[in-house]
């Protein structure tokens, strides 16, 4: 069994371009007095902010008043059966916590930058930064494992395997070709990111990461295998017999032998031990669909 293991990394200590923080808002304070003394003192920075409507009007900043607009990037995102969907990325002038800026941030595996979400009007919505402040109402996002954020959505802009564009359809690269969320190996047995390579008797495939038993994994691309989160071994289990995971402790999880194992990492198979149908490309073997 092969096994794919990504790390945080500490990103450089740069603005991400979508938010320029502190040292940028305060740049703008020469054209603040203008704008307080015709509006007067803002008691609302959101209202306040949401006023402009380009990035060209939008940077604004005040010390005084303790009020900072940057123009933000966002994408509004959704999870459909179980697959990502990417709306139209957007443009706003957002009120942000001036003066502070940090010397970097941890960046996700697959992510381009930090991602932080925020709900408005009932649509989830997800942007990125790094060195800059946070804009108000948004909260980052909380990085579980690979593949894995709560709130679920913050992964689908970081390389998640199963994330299509807004018109369903898959994107990313599939790796060797056939399902685009469970791809086969390249020709040096590597997998692409978010997935470890997983080998079946005479099959192998690349396995996107999921969160945990009864965790959600992407649906075959056709066919009617059932995705199913499983537990990958590590050395070193307890060997407690078991018949299920809540049997287990201490972060171990019941292995196919009915005892309890040292988990590597949980990632998605298609399984179809009662005779389902793999996806286009791949072959039902030892209970799971693989490429041959």
């Amino acid at each position: 069994m092969g096994v794919a293991w990504l790390a945080l990394g500490l990103a450089c200590a740069k603005d991400d371009g979508m938010g320029a923080g502190a040292d940028a808002t305060s740049s703008a304070t020469g054209s603040a007095s203008e704008t307080s003394a015709s509006t007067g003192a803002p008691s609302d920075p959101e209202a306040f902010c949401a006023q402009f409507t380009d990035a060209q009007s939008c940077p604004y900043g005040d010390e005084a008043q303790m009020i900072w607009c940057e123009w933000v990037e966002i994408t509004p995102v959704s999870i459909d059966n179980g697959r990502c969907v990417l709306g139209e990325p957007l443009g706003e002038c957002l009120a942000v916590t001036g003066g502070t800026t940090v010397g970097g941030c941890v960046v996700p595996p697959g992510c381009e930058s930090e991602p932080y979400w925020s709900v408005v009007d009932g649509e989830m919505r997800v942007t990125f930064r790094c060195g800059g402040s946070p804009p108000l109402g948004y909260e980052p996002c909380t990085f579980v494992e690979p593949i894995t954020f709560e709130p679920a959505e913050c992964g689908c802009l970081c390389d998640a395997p199963m994330a299509t564009s807004g018109d369903g359809s898959a994107t990313g690269d599939s790796g060797g070709g056939g399902d685009p969320s469970y791809p086969a190996p390249d020709g040096s047995g590597a997998c692409p990111a978010q997935t470890a390579p997983i080998e079946l008797p005479g099959a192998s495939v690349c396995a996107p990461f999921c969160a945990g038993a009864g965790a959600m994994c992407p649906p075959p691309a056709s066919g009617d295998a059932v995705p199913e989160c499983t537990p990958f071994e590590q050395p070193g289990g307890s060997g407690t017999p078991c018949t299920d995971h809540p049997d287990c402790t201490g972060g171990e999880a019941c292995g196919p032998d009915g005892t309890c194992i040292a988990v590597a990492f949980w990632a998605c198979r298609l399984t179809c031990e009662g005779g389902e149908t793999c996806s286009d490309g791949m072959t039902c073997t030892g209970g799971a669909c693989g490429y041959l």
